[in-house]
């Protein structure tokens, strides 16, 4: 029997594996957008880049065993989006 597999490498189907996720997550978040709320758009956007570079971290750190760069830019990404959103709350509760 024959073996069958991607004709490409395991990096390349977790970065496609990463790409899903956040297709996903994007169209979960467009189902519920409200039109006017343009400042979010960038912080869905670092969002979706956490959770991607999150995805990639828990595919080759956790299962590899190796360090690598993927964690940490998922956090800061992930961070730079929480002060975003911060800074938007705040500017809603002063215009109300």
């Amino acid at each position: 029997m024959k073996k069958q597999s991607f004709p490409w490498s395991m990096q390349f189907t977790h970065i496609l594996y990463g790409l899903y996720v956040d297709v996903a997550v994007l169209l979960f978040v467009l189902a519920f957008w409200k039109k006017g709320n343009c400042i979010y758009i960038l912080a869905v956007i670092l969002e979706l880049g956490a959770v991607f570079f999150l995805e990639q971290s828990m595919l080759t750190v956790f299962l590899q065993g190796k360090s690598n760069w993927y964690l940490p830019l998922a956090l800061g990404l992930n961070c730079v989006a929480f002060f975003i959103n911060a800074i938007q709350r705040k500017k809603n509760e002063k215009d109300e």
